[in-house]
């Protein structure tokens, strides 16, 4: 049976389809990732970009993270939804778990940027920390 991995926008005029397990399932606490979300974590799912078809329009955003990668956000144009990144270079995109079809699927694996989270907000699991991102 082919693995697949399918989501998209709020309003369904963008969407996504990966035909290749994740190569990594996170929470990131950047403060980059917590301005975009207005959330102390982001949590995403690595997938390499040559496994995923896209169909509709996004516009994008690129910004250089404090990581010094060249990362660029992609917004459905119609509704403004927040679905993907890519990380510039590296043959990733990075899926927003909102934006699964099945957000079952998400088997986080770690925390990345914890030095950047919130004194508030605690995390109870025992999934490995990582101070920055490692290299994945």
């Amino acid at each position: 049976m082919l693995y697949q991995i399918t989501g998209g926008c709020l309003c369904g005029a963008l969407k996504y389809t990966c035909n290749s397990p994740p190569k990594s399932q996170f929470f990131c606490y950047c403060t980059d990732c917590q301005s975009v979300t207005g959330s102390p974590f982001a949590p995403g799912i690595l997938v390499k970009k040559s496994s995923v078809t896209i169909e509709g329009c996004y516009s994008e955003h690129q910004v250089i993270a404090k990581s010094g990668r060249d990362i660029n956000r992609k917004f459905c144009t119609i509704c403004g939804s927040r679905v993907f990144e890519e990380i510039k270079n590296s043959g990733t995109y990075i899926f927003n778990v909102g934006s699964l079809d099945n957000q079952e699927l998400f088997k986080p694996q770690a925390h990345f940027w914890v030095r950047s989270k919130p004194n508030w907000y605690l995390i109870t699991d025992k999934l490995p920390q990582f101070e920055e991102q490692p290299n994945i």
